[in-house]
């Protein structure tokens, strides 16, 4: 009996040192390019972010501008006219918005808001 308590335990313990498991390093960003004819197309990516910490300043940093890259490109090209920049600035930030509130990290948070 006593066995099996400490063969669960330390399996248990086992279970807790791999944090890999319990969360995703990746997030899906998405959104909605122009089209040349003005109509709007979904678009996503993966971005991933298993070799960053984001427990530190720097790794939410580098998440955040993985994450703005992606909301261009998913987006589209940027276009010239005004009311075309307008809404690809605004998918661009719905996008990013949507990816870090994916992510829940508060210092990711903190990276946007400070962009």
């Amino acid at each position: 009996m006593l066995r099996i308590i400490i063969a669960s335990a330390a399996f248990a313990s086992l279970l807790s040192a791999v944090p890999a498991l319990a969360a995703p390093a990746s997030v899906r960003v998405e959104g909605i390019a122009l089209t040349s004819s003005g109509t709007g197309r979904v678009l996503a990516a993966t971005v991933e972010y298993g070799d960053l910490d984001l427990s530190t300043g720097q790794g939410a940093a580098a998440l955040y501008g993985r994450i703005e890259n992606a909301s261009a490109a998913v987006c589209g090209k940027k276009p010239f006219s005004k009311r075309d920049v307008k809404r690809f600035e605004a998918c661009r930030a719905k996008a990013a918005a949507s990816a870090v509130a994916a992510v829940n990290a508060p210092l990711l948070a903190e990276a946007a808001a400070g962009k």
